[in-house]
């Protein structure tokens, strides 16, 4: 697919896959990845050979983002954690900051548990996601509903989650209400006020 040329992609492929992702710590490296280096210059700069996308604790993290740090001095937050990663509208709540929280919401998450029996439905994993919190938190900062997708959809090219179906993508084009909805309404499929029915229908 597309999507697995994108730089950020490319910089992870094989790491992040099963079974590495229906673990404690596979959630929370996904998670660092979506919410903290995704789509940063420092992903791309680092050595491939240096490069790693698997953290199996805080601790592992928070030593090799020094690392990174030592590599590729001299730079901004935003060069290692990017406020602009998933578009013009600046999401300031990114920070590398929230390593601490990601942590804590998956190891709360109760994540190998729920992964026994895979692949996962497409909607339980969006729910879950969701629904994940750091102690005393109500929500993972910078975790909005755009995230919470793309957490989804790298689970499904890892194949711990099943690809899901028309329907449900329509769905999720509504909910989102982004470029997938505008390219249904300029190409005349909904129109500019469309009823979840409406989009979904369009979408199929």
């Amino acid at each position: 697919p597309q999507r697995e040329l994108a730089p950020s992609r490319q910089a992870v492929k094989g790491q992040l896959s099963l079974p590495v992702c229906a673990t404690d710590a596979g959630l929370f490296s996904i998670l660092i990845f979506r919410l903290i280096t995704f789509n940063t210059a420092a992903l791309r700069e680092m050595p491939s050979g240096e490069r790693k996308a698997v953290f199996g604790n805080l601790s592992a993290w928070e030593e090799y983002i020094e690392a990174v740090k030592t590599r590729l001095p001299g730079h901004d937050e935003d060069f290692y954690c990017n406020t602009f990663a998933l578009g013009h509208n600046k999401v300031k709540e990114r920070t590398l900051a929230n390593a601490r929280s990601i942590w804590e919401a998956s190891q709360s998450s109760k994540w190998t548990e729920f992964c026994q029996d895979l692949p996962l439905s497409f909607r339980d994993c969006f729910k879950k996601i969701g629904d994940l919190h750091p102690q005393g938190g109500s929500k993972i900062p910078g975790l909005g509903i755009l995230t919470q997708y793309l957490v989804c959809t790298d689970l499904v090219y890892s194949g711990a989650v099943a690809m899901p179906s028309a329907e449900e993508i329509g769905q999720r084009i509504y909910q989102l209400g982004k470029g997938g909805l505008r390219g249904l309404q300029f190409l005349g499929y909904c129109d500019k006020s469309p009823s979840e029915e409406g989009a979904t229908a369009a979408f199929v």
